[in-house]
């Protein structure tokens, strides 16, 4: 949804309203990004949904990707892919904003190595870097290389080199990471 509205509202704290695999992040609320104001289009799809289930259903049909939905009972229904997820809200009347809770998320944690920003991906151990383990692909951010996976069933995580633009699909479990400057090691999970 769309508003004018400054927010003030940080980080939700979901409330133990749920339906199925879903929470209510907040009622009265929008969805948003990283902050209250991070509302990017490309976060979403607006649809038109008879009700609160049917645009829960909609957003299942794609389970790697959906991250919750936002719904009004004008039947205005955002389904929410944002790779980082639902992670604010902003007050807006009429609307709700859940989570879907049994979506896959990616992670910084590779089995007892720390992944993340600053690491590059390994399969067995820090010195196995198989080209079997992974496809090699470009994206243009890292947002752009997660959506890659989540749209790949066989996806276990990426590596993402943001100097290159050099987007890894590991298709193995990322059993190890190693120190690399421009990388970012992502399990999906």
């Amino acid at each position: 949804a769309t508003t004018a509205t400054t927010a003030t509202t940080t980080t939700p704290t979901p409330t133990s309203t749920s339906i199925g695999d879903w929470i209510l992040v907040q009622a009265e609320s929008a969805c948003r990004g990283a902050n209250p104001s991070d509302n990017s289009l490309a976060y979403y799809v607006v649809i038109l949904a008879a009700s609160l289930e049917e645009c829960q259903r909609q957003c299942s049909r794609n389970p790697r990707r959906c991250r919750g939905v936002e719904f009004a009972s004008t039947g205005r229904c955002e389904i929410w892919t944002r790779p980082n997820g639902i992670q604010s809200v902003a007050p807006v009347a009429g609307f709700n904003c859940y989570r879907n809770v049994q979506h896959p998320v990616f992670s910084d944690v590779i089995s007892s190595f720390q992944g993340g920003q600053g690491t590059a991906c390994r399969g067995d151990n820090t010195t196995d870097i198989s080209p079997l383990h992974y496809r090699k692909g470009s994206a243009p951010s890292m947002e752009n290389c997660q959506s890659q996976c989540e749209s790949d069933a066989t996806c276990k995580g990426i590596n993402f080199n943001s100097a290159a633009h050099e987007c890894l699909i590991w298709t193995r479990i990322i059993g190890a990471t190693v120190p690399a400057i421009s990388d970012t090691c992502l399990s999906f999970v």
